[in-house]
């Protein structure tokens, strides 16, 4: 509504002014503002603080508007077999959500959960925030090492049989894959029935726990596991050769003290040699590519997006076409604005995805020149994650909309807009308008985003050198300290038993 309040206080003035403008448009801001406007004087005096409450009272500040919008977070603790295993739920903001903040928080919690539910409803048709929560789900399904994203069809006893919940099981999986979910898993169940089933004593799973669990128990640890494994095996590895090295004769202890000190000289090179300036080039080239297929996914869905803005149930005879205008073109704008930092959320992902990549290769090049010189010096791999930390606002929110002026006119009234061509005339130059703005809110959103990933590769990068250094050094002294008789074999002979003769469940393979 372009006005800026000095305070909390002042804000209630100017939403109360608010209320009054714009007529039948902005229906979802003046509901945010009509509930800070009815609730700010309750919760005025606990504005800042944390309280506790009982599950009544989180009820009222999870579900009542003019509570819930002064809420940062709220922190439920709740006794029941799934928290006792020690799985934490989040529920994310509306798909619907008109906050900026609330859309940044649920990208978020997809980015950084272990597991995603999307949870709709048997007689539960797809709108347009639907729409738009799941294609951004499709955008970065296939950045993530697993495919963590569960679908859920709930009600599904309200189908009158088994071909009727097949049909509706069938158009969610279609409706998914046109939103660009490849292969979702879909689960059709009633928690109500399964909750009857649960207090009448059943405690036979449904397909959906048997395939959350194994996930969570079995998939997710695999991977920790298979890491553990390897630092295991390099464990085990190198106090084999500290024991070999210890029980060597005079004459090959010469002789490897020597080899030693010439590994010594030629790690140190290698160290030396290391920079990250092509990991720093990739990022940028990486950064400006992805951006470059931000514009032109977002300008592919421009006519859905002007056709749904300027559509005849807006412009229709007998109203005020100047307002109508003005509410399509909101919506507009809205709409692609949206879109744009939606795919620059992705896009953030991807680069955080490219920093890991590019310094898990950082490290196996490193190793290659280091088996170069011995097999012996070669590190295990370690994976270096990062998230930023960006909040990128929807696109076009503070421009002057006079920059439309012009082709708004182009619209005379329904039948030549729709019938004869002019929405087509209007698109066209509408988008030509839009595809420079984009280019401009690109450009600024590329400049953020690679500053921070450059510095958080640049941080990384630090700490994958110092590892190296750090390792190869206590190595190299911990090898000329078994060849002068410092280090105890009977003791490295009962740790390397001790861990051979670890169970089986962790030393697979």
């Amino acid at each position: 509504f372009n006005m800026s309040p000095a305070s909390l206080h002042d804000a209630i003035a100017l939403a109360k002014e608010a209320m009054n403008k714009g007529g039948s448009t902005h229906q979802k801001e003046k509901s945010f503002l009509r509930a800070f406007i009815s609730g700010f004087e309750a919760v005025e005096g606990k504005l800042g603080e944390v309280f506790a409450s009982d599950l009544t009272g989180f009820g009222e500040y999870a579900a009542q508007e003019n509570k819930s919008c002064f809420v940062d977070w709220i922190k439920v603790y709740y006794d029941c077999p799934l928290t006792a295993k020690g799985i934490t739920l989040v529920d994310t903001p509306g798909a619907d959500s008109i906050n900026a903040r609330h859309t940044n928080m649920s990208f978020n919690f997809i980015r950084q959960s272990d597991v995603v539910l999307y949870v709709t409803y048997y007689n539960h048709a797809f709108g347009k925030a639907d729409r738009e929560f799941i294609i951004q789900m499709g955008r970065v399904k296939d950045s993530f090492q697993l495919d963590k994203m569960f679908f859920i069809v709930n009600a599904i006893d309200l189908a009158e049989d088994q071909d009727e919940a097949d049909h509706v099981v069938n158009y969610v999986r279609k409706q998914l894959k046109s939103y660009g979910v490849s292969k979702p898993q879909i689960f059709a169940l009633s928690s109500q029935e399964v909750l009857e089933e649960r207090e009448a004593g059943n405690t036979t799973p449904t397909e959906f726990e048997n395939a959350f669990y194994n996930f969570v128990v079995n998939d997710l640890n695999d991977i920790a596991l298979t890491a553990a494994h390897q630092e295991f095996d390099k464990a085990v590895e190198r106090i084999r050769d500290l024991i070999n090295i210890s029980k060597s004769d005079s004459a090959q202890r010469s002789q490897r003290l020597a080899k030693l000190k010439e590994f010594q000289r030629e790690i140190g090179r290698v160290l030396e040699d290391l920079s990250n300036t092509e990991l720093v080039k990739g990022l940028e080239q990486e950064a400006s590519e992805l951006i470059y297929y931000v514009k032109q996914r977002v300008f592919l869905r421009y006519l859905d997006f002007f056709r749904e803005s300027f559509n005849p149930a807006t412009l229709k005879s007998g109203g005020n076409s100047n307002e109508q205008l003005k509410e399509a073109l909101e919506q507009l704008l809205e709409s692609i604005g949206f879109d744009l930092a939606q795919e620059l959320r992705a896009t953030s992902l991807r680069t955080d995805n490219y920093i890991k990549n590019s310094l898990l290769k950082f490290q196996e090049h490193t190793n290659q020149r280091l088996a170069q010189i011995s097999n012996e010096f070669t590190l295990s791999v370690k994976e270096y994650s990062y998230e930023n930390q960006l909040n990128f606002q929807q696109a076009f929110v503070k421009i002057n909309r006079d920059i439309f002026k012009e082709p708004l006119t182009i619209y005379k009234n329904p039948r030549d807009f729709f019938e004869e061509g002019a929405s087509q005339i209007m698109a066209e130059e509408m988008e030509a308008i839009l595809s420079k703005m984009a280019d401009d809110y690109l450009e600024q959103e590329k400049a953020k985003l690679l500053n921070q990933e450059t510095e958080a590769l640049q941080g990384l990068y630090e700490k994958v050198c110092q590892r190296f250094s750090k390792r190869l050094k206590e190595r190299l002294e911990t090898n000329i300290k078994a060849l002068d008789g410092g280090l105890d074999v009977t003791e490295l002979e009962q740790v390397y038993n001790e861990l051979l003769d670890v169970p089986f469940l962790f030393r697979w393979g």
